[in-house]
């Protein structure tokens, strides 16, 4: 039972630790042209990507919690999703999934940017309004944050700028 409950951590945690490490929260993004290639789930039943090169079977993968898309950031910065996730009974929604602190401590935006041949997601991590007062456990949280589109998805790319 404790391997597998280490088998499952393990590659549930490199995430969070890359996120710690590139700086999430400093207020330092990029404001380049989307390159950012993140998987895009068109399967209910695909694998999660948690860690490079590795994966989740699908009857194990963690289920996104959702979580409100705040404007009240404190020194955001731009981090690529976990993977979008065009939603299969509405071509007009998408739902953006990552991995980030709890949402009490931080806090997150998505912003949409959308054209006749791609749609670009932009999100952002910083921290909650008052968080900077209370004790923040550093764990991470698998989330996501559900948009509507102006338009159905169609065959447009949908893309991550970050």
């Amino acid at each position: 039972m404790m391997r597998r409950c280490l088998r499952l951590l393990v590659p549930l945690m490199v995430p969070a630790l890359g996120l710690s490490a590139c700086g999430a929260g400093s207020g330092v993004g990029d404001a380049g042209s989307p390159s950012t290639t993140v998987p895009v789930v068109t399967s209910p039943v695909a694998t999660l990507p948690t860690a490079p090169g590795t994966s989740v079977p699908p009857n194990e993968a963690p289920q996104p919690t959702e979580v409100p898309n705040r404007a009240d950031l404190v020194g955001a910065g731009v981090v690529a999703p976990a993977a979008l996730v065009p939603d299969p009974t509405d071509g007009r929604v998408v739902h953006v999934q990552f991995w980030a602190g709890p949402p009490d401590c931080t806090a997150a935006r998505v912003a949409v940017t959308e054209s006749a041949s791609r749609v670009i997601v932009r999100l952002e991590l910083g921290s909650a309004p008052g968080a900077g007062a209370m004790v923040c456990r550093a764990i991470a949280q698998f989330q996501q944050i559900t948009v509507r589109l102006g338009a159905p998805l169609g065959a447009r790319s949908l893309v991550a700028d970050g």
